[in-house]
C-alpha cells in the first residue's frame, strides 16, 4: 500500500493554484515521501483546508534538474542537501470540501509540516474522495 501524506503549502510563499492552472506536476521537498505514495496538499492561512490530491511520481530528483525548479528551492533551507520529489496532479477538490475541522475530527492536528495520515484520517479520506478505493488497498 502506498503511504498517504499531508504536505502543507504556504500561498504566500508559493501560490500551488496559480501553479496548477499551467502544470500538471509539482516539485516538493520530502525527506521520507516515495515514488507511488498520494500527497494530499493543505492551503494554509486563509484557506485552510486541502485542495489537492497527488501522487509521487519521481524520487530524489538532482541538483542539476532542479534549476528548473526555482520556486521549490528555499534560499534559507538549513538542510544542505535537500531531497526533493515530483508530484502529479491527481484530483482538485472545491473549495469547503475538506476543511481544517474536519481533519481536526478525523485525527490530523500538524498542519505546518508533512504529516503520514492516520487510521482514522485515512477512513474519513476513503469517505471523501471515492477514487481512492481504487489506489488504496485495505492491509
Amino acid at each position: 500500500m502506498q503511504s498517504p501524506w499531508i504536505f502543507s503549502c504556504n500561498t504566500g510563499m508559493f501560490d500551488i493554484n496559480k501553479h496548477f492552472e499551467s502544470n500538471d506536476t509539482v516539485v516538493w521537498k520530502s525527506r521520507s515521501a516515495k515514488k507511488g505514495d498520494i500527497v494530499y496538499i493543505y492551503l494554509s492561512t486563509p484557506t485552510r483546508e486541502i485542495r489537492y490530491r497527488c501522487h509521487v511520481v519521481e524520487e530524489d530528483i538532482p541538483d542539476i534538474e532542479m534549476s528548473k525548479y526555482k520556486y521549490a528551492v528555499v534560499s534559507k533551507c538549513t538542510i544542505k542537501h535537500p531531497r526533493y520529489v515530483k508530484l502529479a496532479l491527481d484530483k482538485k477538490f472545491a473549495l469547503g470540501e475538506i476543511k481544517r475541522e474536519d481533519l481536526r475530527e478525523n485525527g490530523i492536528n500538524q498542519f505546518q509540516t508533512q504529516a503520514r495520515i492516520c487510521n482514522k484520517a485515512k477512513a474519513y479520506f476513503l469517505k471523501k474522495d471515492s477514487e481512492l478505493k481504487k489506489i488504496w488497498k485495505d492491509n
